[in-house]
């Protein structure tokens, strides 16, 4: 054979790589699976609150009193439960113990330097799946009355749920004769907020006194809120993605290694010389364009022989000669 008309010539061949395949489409399958269950997947809450009632009342000092009630409903999926954390907008606030319902077996609050903070409150009780359950307590809000140019006004954000949808929901204002609010119902000097919420979705709620409103929607933005659901489909997602780069990889391989069945190498090279991205042994090749006598060399991954020098060194040795 002449060196001057080739580089390299494939010394033998080899049986078609039919597990190779095999594993190829098993991994494809993998792969659309993954795919489907990152887009499909739905995360649900541990149970959700299908009754939030809300009795405020301004006091003297500026504080408000406030009355919560809560009905809730287990999810299915989920066999038991146990406690509830309510999130709440700041930690100015005290817990009567004596309004506690007598599932309540203890609270804690809980707080972090990023702003969070929330009321966990602990049953005495687990409540298994399908069971419905009440519990309440009051509150008393600090620091709520404020002042604007001459108007005084409350701005109060009602406590809300990260990890649960609330169905319904209606905060009453009493005593609000005289005073105007972003309410959805107002008769009677009772003001109204009614609606429902979805995962960290909060609740402004506005009352000035006088004949104006005070616009606060932009003053307010709370730190502690976010929709836990979103978070943990965006982790389902990015896991899924990193599983796929790691397939991606081994697809290449496989790919690599059925390409050198039909072409005598595969589809990387390594100074100029075809091998398995994953060090396998590629094909084995007759060197002659820059070896005088031919010499077989099965190179790694890292362009050396699989045992031995390197082809460099192996050049070098020729030339010495």
């Amino acid at each position: 054979m002449n060196a001057n008309k080739a580089s390299t010539v494939k010394e033998n061949s080899s049986a078609f790589p039919l597990k190779t395949l095999m594993f190829l489409i098993i991994l494809i399958a993998v792969q659309v699976m993954l795919c489907i269950f990152a887009i499909s997947y739905e995360p649900s809450p541990a149970c959700s609150i299908t009754d939030y009632s809300l009795v405020l009342a301004p006091e003297e000092d500026g504080c408000l009193k406030a009355d919560y009630y809560f009905c809730g409903y287990v999810s299915k999926k989920y066999s038991e439960i146990d406690a509830i954390e309510i999130v709440m907008p700041d930690m100015n606030y005290e817990v009567d113990d004596t309004s506690l319902s007598s599932n309540i077996g203890n609270f804690k609050k809980i707080t972090d330097n990023k702003g969070y903070c929330s009321l966990l409150l602990n049953f005495n009780d687990e409540y298994a799946s399908g069971e419905e359950f009440v519990f309440s307590f009051s509150l008393v809000h600090k620091d709520q009355y404020h002042y604007r140019k001459g108007t005084a006004y409350y701005n109060f954000t009602a406590p809300w749920f990260n990890l649960l949808p609330v169905e319904s929901y209606m905060f009453t204002w009493n005593e609000g004769y005289g005073f105007v609010s972003n309410a959805d119902d107002c008769s009677d000097g009772v003001h109204i907020w009614k609606g429902k919420l979805d995962f960290g979705e909060y609740r402004l709620l506005t009352v000035s006194s006088g004949d104006e409103l005070i616009d606060t929607e932009g003053e307010l933005r709370e730190p502690g809120a976010y929709n836990a659901m979103i978070r943990k489909k965006s982790a389902a997602i990015n896991l899924t993605a990193v599983i796929e780069l790691i397939l991606i990889s081994v697809f290449i391989i496989l790919i690599d290694c059925i390409i050198s069945y039909f072409k005598g190498h595969g589809i990387f090279r390594v100074r100029n010389i075809y091998m398995h991205i994953d060090g396998r042994t590629n094909p084995s090749y007759l060197l002659f364009s820059r070896i005088n006598a031919p010499v077989s060399v099965k190179i790694n991954f890292f362009g050396r022989p699989r045992k031995g020098p390197s082809i460099v060194e192996i050049y070098d040795k020729k030339n010495d000669n």
